[in-house]
């Protein structure tokens, strides 16, 4: 085997990605892409203060899944942004039992 195809030198050259892994399909989709062509894949996600772990539970589910060299969960602080909805710890104004958020006096339409 000549230097040129050493499995050293051909781990060593193989291209390397970072995907962004949340656990939908989105994320899951484009690690699956960028594995079938052939990026050594690194997952990361972020941990902001999800209502739900399941979230991370679920990306580092389709990181392994998928077969990524890792799966690293990284901590922000979004209140440096105004915060997230997908992290507020109160309801917001208008809230329903279905979890969607009305205006004050808004009701949906009437069923034909």
């Amino acid at each position: 085997m000549s230097e040129s195809t050493s499995p050293v030198r051909e781990r060593a050259s193989r291209r390397r990605a970072v995907v962004l892994v949340s656990g939908g399909l989105d994320s899951a989709t484009c690690l699956a892409i960028a594995k079938a062509e052939g990026y050594a894949c690194h997952a990361l996600s972020f941990a902001y203060g999800q209502r739900h772990e399941a979230e991370l539970v679920a990306a580092a589910r389709v990181a392994g899944t998928l077969g990524a060299i890792e799966h690293r969960v990284m901590s922000i602080d979004l209140g440096v942004f105004g915060g997230s909805a997908g992290a507020a710890p109160e309801q917001p104004a208008g809230w329903n039992a279905g979890g969607s958020v009305s205006p004050p006096g808004w009701a949906p339409p009437a069923a034909p």
